[in-house]
């Protein structure tokens, strides 16, 4: 059984709200401002759509040099960690981490685990625990990974949400797991966005190399709440271009209330 404390919703996650909210007026902004940029094609109803702004390139810096280079999970808010200490058995229980960080233990309290591998808090666990038991051999672990999500979004085979079980998460990961492009899909023109209400950032990425052809310079790695759209081939109307803008926000507004709902009228 878990162990949870009923909370209030905290301000961390009324921020993601106020972010999901910034983009979609960001969208609605570039569509009725003339941001939006639209090439129709002569001859096709075929037409190109940059999202919120002019996407920015590809930085070195960017790319992993190894599939995944950190192997690192740092612990954060909703995740729920094990704690087996062999000589307390009252302190071995399932530990839902809270929004300020912390997990609850019981007769002591609150004990800081945010920003901290499992090693490292076990490593903290049992240099705590030495005040109240002689050699604790308290071990970590985790078990649910809840609190980084990447969000696959658009003509693909699984859409939606990706718990992250790392740090950051390649691109062409997230794509595997989100069961490839469909038929439909605009692979050379794939957005990856990175919200924020001051200023987004925005790639444009072409998934031919990354997917098809074993080319790896544009397989960037993916941080929490990254959004990855992957756009139809084509848009028979303007209104239908402006939706194909809007969709990935307004996606990532729904998924981001889902689970914010879940986490806090049932979730385990």
């Amino acid at each position: 059984m878990i162990h949870q404390i009923e909370m209030p919703v905290s301000a961390a996650r009324r921020n993601r709200g106020r972010i999901a909210a910034g983009l979609l007026l960001l969208a609605g902004m570039a569509a009725l401002t003339g941001c939006l940029r639209v090439a129709a094609l002569k001859g096709s109803e075929r037409v190109t759509v940059n999202v919120i702004g002019e996407p920015r390139p590809v930085h070195t810096l960017d790319v992993p040099l190894t599939k995944d280079p950190t192997k690192i999970y740092r612990i954060g808010p909703s995740d729920v960690m094990r704690i087996d200490v062999r000589k307390d058995p009252s302190l071995s229980l399932d530990y839902v981490v809270t929004d300020e960080g912390n997990i609850l233990l019981p007769n002591i309290g609150p004990f800081p685990v945010a920003n901290l591998t499992a090693a490292e808090v076990e490593q903290k666990i049992n240099e705590m625990l030495t005040q109240y038991i002689r050699e604790p051999d308290a071990k970590v672990g985790i078990r649910e990974y809840r609190s980084k999500v990447i969000y696959v979004v658009g003509n693909v085979g699984v859409p939606g949400p990706q718990v992250m079980k790392a740090d950051m998460l390649t691109l062409q990961d997230a794509m595997f797991a989100a069961g490839l492009p469909t038929p439909e899909a605009a692979i050379q023109r794939a957005q990856v966005i990175s919200p924020a209400l001051e200023n987004p950032v925005v790639r444009q990425i072409d998934l031919t190399d990354i997917l098809y052809k074993g080319k790896m310079k544009e397989n960037i790695l993916l941080k929490p709440n990254d959004i990855v759209y992957v756009p139809a081939k084509s848009s028979s109307t303007l209104g239908a271009t402006i939706r194909e803008l809007l969709t990935p926000v307004e996606e990532y507004y729904n998924l981001q209330f889902q689970a914010s709902f879940g986490r806090n009228y049932g979730g385990n």
